[in-house]
């Protein structure tokens, strides 16, 4: 479209043809008294009026460009946060099963050990309804994730998710850079070339508004047949506005608004990504930190004491309501871990986004 406007801007004005019959009918006799004016004129633009319209033509394919390049990198961060959603849908599916096996374990052997006498009724009636509570969950969890992919799906136009399961992994812990080292990449930002190009643009506009308070030329030349069509006569003409009291000064005044307004559009979009450069990296390092420690300290110590609770549930030494809320807290800490690493994935779309490219070499390095 811009391409197509360019060219339509470089088009001269069309000639005008006038023709003119003066004196027929009324009270002469039919056409006999009739003359008759053929008239050719062009008008000739003042003011670089053409020049000033095809550089603002020409202005709006950088604007073009840098919009079309936004949209990708914003539908590149929808993507990544849609598949980050549907990963951590299918790994909180895949632990709402186990915790479903688990619990239907524990009612079988509740209801074992209530037919031998060793525990209470209520003890076996407890378990079901854990392990409903698990199904209930369950169920949730795979809703859940037919939700994300058909949400990831919708993202390149399909009603109906054309894929099965969701295949990468949200581990992507890695060294997060500083402010300084990527600060610099926000002045190449799409958003920021586009209002830049937008400023340009508005500027063209106000040295196209200025062309027009300038009056153009006409000239043209004609032939008038006279009374009787037996003589003849040229005609030249010449006309040209006079500019007493339009003078194209609203014009000219918004748009010299235009291009404040394209200036301060700039400023706010630059505003807007330093100050999203920091929050997002800020929240990085909290994910990060967050993960760690999961890592570090609460998952292996949740492992640790599960695998004893189970032993010692095993040998008859703790009840399955020790069981259970062991393998509930090794669960939470487990979710948690997903959620985390969502986040993580999701805030690494977004750094990306920021800066407006991909940077891979960034989370090169050790865990």
């Amino acid at each position: 479209a811009v391409e197509a406007l360019q060219r339509q801007a470089g088009r001269r004005p069309n000639p005008e043809l006038d023709l003119e019959l003066e004196n027929f009918s009324g009270s002469l006799p039919g056409f006999n008294s009739s003359e008759s004016t053929i008239f050719l004129s062009q008008q000739f633009e003042r003011g670089g009026k053409r020049n000033a319209r095809r550089r603002l033509a020409r202005a709006g394919g950088p604007v073009a460009v840098a919009e079309r390049r936004e949209f990708e990198l914003q539908l590149a961060r929808d993507v990544a946060h849609a598949f980050a959603a549907g990963l951590a849908a299918q790994d909180r599916r895949a632990l709402r099963r186990a915790m479903l096996s688990l619990a239907e374990e524990v009612v079988e052997s509740a209801e074992q050990k209530v037919a031998l006498g060793a525990v209470l009724k209520a003890e076996a009636t407890r378990s079901r309804v854990t392990r409903n509570l698990a199904a209930i969950e369950y169920a949730a969890a795979i809703q859940d994730l037919d939700l994300a992919r058909q949400s990831l799906a919708r993202l390149w136009g399909a009603m109906v998710p054309d894929f099965g399961l969701f295949a990468g992994t949200m581990d992507t812990l890695r060294t997060i850079p500083v402010v300084a080292d990527l600060d610099s990449m926000l002045a190449s930002h799409p958003l920021i070339l586009k209002y830049r190009a937008d400023s340009q643009r508005a500027r063209a506009g106000v040295v196209l508004q200025k062309s027009h308070s300038s009056q153009d030329l006409s000239l043209g030349a004609g032939f008038r047949l006279l009374d009787g069509a037996d003589d003849g006569t040229f005609l030249v003409g010449l006309s040209m506005g006079l500019p007493f009291s339009d003078r194209n000064q609203g014009n000219i005044a918004a748009a010299d608004i235009l291009v404040e307004q394209a200036n301060l559009a700039e400023q706010a979009a630059a505003n807007e990504l330093s100050n999203g450069l920091e929050q997002t990296l800020g929240h990085l390092a909290v994910a990060q930190g967050a993960i760690r420690g999961l890592r570090r300290d609460v998952l292996p110590s949740a492992q640790v004491s599960y695998d004893e609770v189970e032993t010692a549930y095993r040998q008859g030494r703790l009840t399955y309501l020790d069981l259970l809320e062991a393998r509930r807290l090794l669960a939470e800490s487990r979710l948690s871990e997903i959620d985390w690493l969502a986040r993580l994935y999701s805030l690494r779309a977004e750094l990306e986004w920021t800066i407006g490219r991909s940077l891979p070499a960034i989370w090169e390095g050790s865990r």
